[in-house]
């Protein structure tokens, strides 16, 4: 028998672009999946339509549950969920017609995989924009000694939407109250995917299609500021766990969005307060004698001018100076 597949899609917010997201679920080639729409407590008219979604085709259920955010509805959804294999749509977006028919022919060899990721087309303006995350230009495995190195680095798209995860292998749940859990969510599993020796098959179709709403919640300074909160909790994390490569990758990433925050401070009082009140004397608050034996002087300059000028990163000289890194792609 045909494997089952679960189809997680939190619901919030989307009444004009659930039904051809949920229609591109219904529509898919596979046919034996379990579709879960979790209303999380949206305030128009998506729970009456995720109802009625259900009441036309068996294959869907519906939680309605209080609004709780992404993570918290994905997790939901996997409260429930009864498949062999997981995916996850955001009810935003929508889907090719194949994918994930053709994700899980992925799955079939001898290879340890534990999960299959396609590439994606971003729609924005009316515009489709194909978004490749990898070099490669054949279907490839990544070995789990690379998946990791290549998701922090940005070499492979940390997103979780364009992947299918294979439910044994759905070691960690999403970080609840944060902004950008798909990092979170895909750093963590890094460790479990090279503990247990598991590899990642990479597809080069396009076969999702993000849609890039303007005020999402991917766009915006509480979004920045949460990210960066993530990347330090990383960062200490890949130091405690002797992984120096990976936290020079996170390094980079950290200063980067921190320029990205400075820019957008020089006009923006009130998000130049909150963060100094907040953030910016307690994001380096670790391991200083670390720092001065891992870090060479353009990350002191670098650090130094984030704590104490952080106007002169407005110079792009400087910013160009002490973000210049030299890492090597794990690809190479």
């Amino acid at each position: 028998m045909e494997p089952l597949i679960s189809v997680i899609v939190p619901v919030y917010k989307v009444e004009q672009y659930l039904d051809e997201c949920v229609q591109s679920i219904i529509n898919q080639t596979y046919k034996n999946l379990e579709i879960i729409l979790v209303d999380d407590g949206s305030p128009d008219r998506c729970p009456e339509m995720c109802d009625e979604y259900a009441r036309q085709d068996s294959r869907i259920k519906v939680i309605h549950k209080e609004n709780g955010g992404l993570s918290s509805a994905r997790n939901a959804g996997l409260d429930v969920a009864t498949g062999e294999y997981i995916g996850f749509v955001d009810s935003d977006d929508f889907i090719d017609k194949e994918m994930y028919e053709k994700l899980l022919n992925a799955f079939k060899g001898g290879e340890a995989i534990f999960a299959a990721k396609c590439n994606h087309i971003r729609f924005a303006n009316g515009q489709f924009i194909p978004q490749k995350w990898w070099p490669n230009k054949i279907d490839c495995i990544l070995p789990p000694e690379k998946f990791l190195l290549s998701i922090v680095s940005d070499n492979v798209s940390h997103i979780v939407w364009d992947m299918l995860i294979q439910r044994k292998n759905m070691y960690v749940r999403f970080a609840e109250g944060k902004s950008n859990e798909d990092l979170l969510f895909n750093y963590q599993l890094g460790y479990y995917v090279e503990k247990h020796n598991l590899s990642l098959r990479l597809l080069t179709e396009e076969l999702y299609f993000y849609r890039d709403i303007e005020g999402s919640i991917s766009n915006g300074n509480k979004f920045i500021l949460s990210v960066i909160k993530n990347l330090v909790y990383m960062y200490q994390d890949a130091l405690q766990k002797g992984k120096q490569d990976i936290a020079n990758i996170l390094y980079a990433k950290t200063a980067s969005r921190l320029y990205e925050l400075n820019m957008l401070m020089v006009t923006n009082e009130s998000l130049r307060q909150q963060f100094y009140c907040e953030y910016q004397k307690k994001l380096f608050d670790f391991d200083w004698k670390g720092l001065r034996k891992n870090w060479g002087l353009r990350h002191r300059i670098g650090l130094f001018l984030l704590l104490y000028c952080p106007r002169l990163l407005s110079l792009s000289c400087l910013r160009s100076f002490v973000t210049k890194k030299g890492i090597a792609s794990p690809w190479k």
